[in-house]
């Protein structure tokens, strides 16, 4: 069986990827929490919901990455 090496420039990107997912996931929930106007430790209390904000935003973002991805080949495909 073959060993699989991830190198340590992509999973520094990937965090970095959902590092913003996050930071963006908590922005919605203050803008909820101030729009709403809740109490302030509803910023923390909520951080379930912004978990799982964060994972629905990292997979669209990689449904996106991915279909770049296919299209860049799919194109140098085409030239050859």
């Amino acid at each position: 069986m073959k060993d699989i090496y991830i190198s340590s420039a992509l999973v520094k990107r990937e965090l970095t990827v959902l590092l913003v997912c996050f930071v963006v996931a908590f922005c919605i929930n203050v803008y909820a929490v101030a729009a709403f106007a809740r109490p302030w430790y509803e910023w923390f209390t909520q951080i379930g919901y912004v978990c799982v904000i964060t994972v629905c935003l990292y997979l669209i973002v990689l449904i996106v990455r991915l279909i770049v991805y296919g299209i860049i080949k799919l194109l140098k495909l085409i030239k050859r």
